[in-house]
């Protein structure tokens, strides 16, 4: 009898379908709604979660859903006028990826379209806006044990609240970080996120600081 031949397993890491992470936000803010925009801080938890759809030829869809929910804390002098000051935000995508549709060990880069509510809240407060988003993420595996990762996001706010003189008009978070442990299932992501917004006047706002994750890939 003939001999069956043995398949050669795949030595390289596929893609997966989730990826998922949830982490800790710790920056120094600025907000409008402050007597003299000198920096407070804002901290608290935010999470991510993309799926991709199986292969349609060489395109390869998915999406994906993103959230937080930070407060303007005690760590540094307050000057804001409103208590228990938070923002919060979530939206939802669609995303396209361009390259690393096969493997996790290749460079990957991705796009997407989405939208997303924008809240500010506290004692005796509340606004709210929505609009479209767009989103770039890029990511270079060096090894099998680190990564380096970029993501833009830009959000342009329509919906005005006449109960406030000053509206949202946009807003931009650029992050850099890197992946340890970066192709296994679980990993650790830490770096640097920058936000930036806008209220309709000469001034921009925002935050820079920290964020560290854990990343679950499935």
């Amino acid at each position: 009898p003939t001999p069956m031949s043995t398949p050669t397993p795949d030595p390289r890491t596929p893609l997966h379908p989730f990826d998922g992470k949830i982490g800790f936000e710790l920056k120094s803010a600025s907000t409008g709604a402050t007597t003299n925009n000198d920096p407070d801080t804002l901290l608290g938890p935010s999470a991510q979660v993309n799926y991709w759809f199986p292969k349609l030829g060489d395109t390869r869809l998915g999406f994906g859903l993103s959230g937080s929910l930070l407060n303007y804390g005690k760590l540094l002098t307050q000057y804001h006028n409103v208590n228990n000051l938070r923002r919060n935000s979530l939206g939802l995508e669609l995303n396209w990826r361009i390259l690393g549709v096969d493997y996790a060990d290749d460079p990957s880069l991705f796009v997407g379209v989405g939208y997303d509510l924008i809240q500010w809240g506290g004692a005796n407060y509340n606004y709210s806006n929505n609009g479209p988003s767009v989103k770039a993420v890029f990511e270079i595996p060096i090894g099998s044990f680190f990564s380096i990762i970029a993501e833009e996001k830009f959000n342009y706010l329509i919906s005005k609240n006449s109960d406030f003189n000053e509206q949202l008009v946009w807003k931009n978070d650029f992050f850099l970080g890197v992946n340890l442990f970066a192709l296994s299932q679980v990993s650790v992501q830490i770096g640097y996120k920058d936000t930036r917004f806008s209220l309709g006047k000469a001034d921009i706002y925002g935050d820079i600081g920290g964020i560290a994750n854990v990343r679950f890939r499935y």
